[in-house]
């Protein structure tokens, strides 16, 4: 047990020294039920959490967000996915040679498959 813990606490606080993001775009500011269990999880294993709005007219903030090298994974949330350019975050999640994991959350059967 003792020989788990060490690796494991050693990678929570590199984690933590590296101030990890996770960023979450949502289509509007209220708390969704899938945004809270996001947050939740990010609590649970020690990442900030940026929120971001999606707005197809001022994509730069999102982009940004995605670009930046603490990012470690997107959360989209299904109804932000009309009001997303998703050319450039699917470029963004590519940038410097990396993948970023993106996760959509709050699929139901009101999305539209053409935005998946």
């Amino acid at each position: 047990m003792r020989a788990l813990f060490l690796p494991l606490l050693l990678f929570v606080s590199w984690l933590n020294g590296f101030a990890a993001n996770l960023v979450v775009i949502d289509k509007s500011s209220g708390q969704s039920h899938a945004r809270q269990q996001v947050e939740e999880a990010a609590n649970f294993y020690g990442l900030s959490m940026e929120i971001d709005i999606a707005d197809r007219t001022n994509d730069g903030v999102y982009l940004k967000a995605i670009r930046d090298p603490r990012t470690l994974a997107v959360v989209v949330t299904a109804d932000a996915l009309a009001d997303l350019d998703q050319k450039k975050v699917l470029a963004a999640l590519r940038h410097n040679g990396g993948q970023i994991p993106l996760l959509i959350v709050g699929i139901n059967e009101h999305t539209g498959t053409e935005l998946l």
